[in-house]
């Protein structure tokens, strides 16, 4: 499971209830906690399943309850399932038994005795669950709680229970099960479309309605409001439509445009807008689409078919500060569209010139990612869009972007070690890179526009903690060229939250934001050992001013040529 992400103090970051993720998961990202103590006792918790809710009707399948449904519901009532002693600050996964088909939601009865200290008691479902809390027991303390659990689609059939602090006992109980509501009609074309508020750095995908047969573009004003700073609004219709920019929103500014797309052949009939730096709310009015006219043009006098001409080569990538000229996938480049997730089995693949629309798990050695766009998938639980947790050796991220399709708070970018990232786009996303381990390159790359949520269900309802790249532990890491901005909370975040980070090059880079743009965390692993920062130009965008470093004293820091632009300020280190 994804383990609960602990943060730096100097960040002033709380423990996260970033939902955790089963290991067992072909797609699913996956790292290991650093244990707690042990604990002396457990605590007793029993668990009986009092109803299975429905999911809401937009999400739930069209079925009717079926004499054999309901017979499976009986026979499922009263049923006792495994019980299982969770460990301190682990987990413990049972089987729900036989569900009837069309079952969406379980609801259960937790009730919990004989903690020895404080303990956070949680439960999801199947590998891709999101993490619910279910209470937090008290030492002695007898807790009761009930809650609901989704029954996504793919799930396993089976429960997982963890503790933070403190062994459980659980005895599970299945008491009834329900059947999901038909969805909702979805709404026809009125001239206007939903409002909808576009997160900062990320994007909302809302339907035209119905289109008209024929239709080859459509054409709408589109109405912004609500900015809190300057940001770049743009549209397009379907996957694969190049977007355009509308305008750019000043803070509190009012703007209105009249936008007009075309409908490519294969255009899913949805139209997505984009936020480059701040959430604004968007409203789409005056709908009208345009049809090709019915009378036919007049053939063509036929003439000899020329020669095919041979498809362009992709542009060379260019130099200078990383952007999106010289990042992603180079100009010319031919995409072909993967749909679902990738898990590489065989070592030395080569993934080239791929739009692949779902996420990539590493599984074998020296694996080359180029050219290509990963726009990964909905999601509802944690998730990078590639994931090389397991450490496999060799990996090359190359000339390649990485952007959700559907914004989320549980959209990371690269999660993992043992890899070279060179020139790669990352934007839209939670943490552009989360290291778990070193020998890592990150290089001539852009990671940008990170998504932020004010009210993050990862982190309690506060806000999202999102860095450009955050360092659990590690050995052997190179930061090197890249154009590093748009984080809330770091730029780069070492946490030593796993393990010790040793041997850190920062040389070359231009990098902004967060609260302080390079936070460095010593925790209970001590000094960082072999920090080297230098040859660095830093912007001011920080919560904290003047912050483009903050370390304890005890790092000791190979710090120089770094300065502020544009006004050529030498760089000194906060004391965290």
């Amino acid at each position: 499971m994804i383990s609960t992400l602990l943060r730096s103090s100097s960040s002033k970051k709380t423990t996260s209830s970033a939902p955790d993720r089963s290991s067992t998961g072909t797609t699913g990202a996956s790292f290991t906690k650093r244990p707690l103590l042990a604990a002396s006792a457990a605590l007793a918790v029993v668990i009986g399943l009092t109803g299975f809710a429905a999911v809401p009707a937009q999400a739930a399948t069209a079925t009717t309850a079926s004499a054999s449904a309901a017979s499976a519901v009986k026979a499922a009532v009263s049923t006792a399932l495994e019980s299982v002693v969770v460990p301190s600050g682990g987990q413990k996964t049972i089987s729900l038994g036989s569900l009837p088909a069309g079952a969406n939601s379980v609801t259960l009865k937790l009730d919990g005795a004989g903690a020895w200290q404080n303990t956070d008691v949680k439960a999801s479902i199947g590998p891709n669950g999101a993490q619910k809390l279910a209470f937090t027991a008290t030492k002695d303390g007898k807790p009761s709680a009930t809650l609901t659990l989704p029954l996504q689609a793919g799930h396993n059939g089976k429960l997982t229970l963890t503790s933070s602090q403190a062994s459980v006992r659980v005895n599970t109980t299945v008491t009834n099960i329900g059947v999901p509501a038909a969805p909702a009609a979805a709404p026809a074309a009125a001239g206007s479309l939903e409002a909808v508020v576009v997160p900062s750095g990320g994007q909302k995908t809302i339907s035209l309605g119905s289109v008209p047969a024929g239709s080859t573009s459509v054409t709408f004003n589109l109405a912004a409001a609500g900015a809190w700073q300057s940001t770049e609004v743009k549209a397009s219709i379907g996957p694969d439509g190049r977007q355009q920019s509308v305008y750019t929103v000043a803070k509190d500014a009012k703007p209105s445009a009249s936008v007009t797309l075309p409908l490519h052949a294969g255009n899913n009939g949805k139209l997505t807008l984009t936020s480059s730096q701040a959430s604004v709310k968007l409203t789409a009015t005056g709908v009208t689409f345009k049809t090709a006219s019915s009378t036919p043009a007049p053939a063509p006098t036929p003439a000899p078919a020329p020669a095919p001409a041979p498809a362009p080569a992709p542009a060379a990538p260019a130099t200078g500060t990383p952007s999106g000229s010289n990042t992603g996938v180079p100009a010319g480049t031919k995409l072909t569209v993967h749909n679902g997730d990738l898990n590489i089995t065989k070592a030395g693949t080569v993934i080239d010139g791929q739009d692949i629309r779902g996420l990539v798990k590493i599984s074998a050695p020296n694996v080359t990612i180029k050219n290509s766009v990963i726009r990964g998938r909905a999601l509802t639980g944690v998730a990078p869009l590639i994931n090389n947790l397991g450490g496999q050796s060799g990996l090359k991220i190359v000339d390649t972007e990485l952007f959700p399709s559907t914004a989320s708070p549980y959209a990371m970018g690269i999660y993992g070690y043992n890899f070279t990232a060179t020139r790669v786009n990352i934007h839209g996303v939670i943490d552009s890179v989360h290291l778990t381990g070193g020998n890592v390159v990150i290089e001539k790359s852009w990671l940008h526009n990170n998504l932020h949520y004010s009210s993050d269900p990862n982190h309690g309802g506060s806000p999202s903690h999102d860095d450009s790249i955050q360092i659990q532990k590690g050995d052997n890491i190179k930061v090197v060229n890249n154009n590093i901005s748009g984080a809330f909370n770091s730029g780069i975040q070492i946490t030593q939250d796993t393990g010790k980070v040793s041997n850190f090059t920062f040389t070359g880079n231009y990098a902004n934001g967060g609260g302080c743009t390079v936070n460095i965390a010593e925790k209970s692993y001590g000094p960082v050992q072999g920090v080297k920062i230098a040859d660095n130009t830093f912007g001011r965008d920080t919560k904290v001013s003047n912050c483009a470093i903050i370390a304890k004293s005890t790092t000791k820091i190979d710090l120089a040529r770094n300065y502020y632009v544009p006004d050529k300020t030498l760089v000194s280190v906060h004391k965290g």
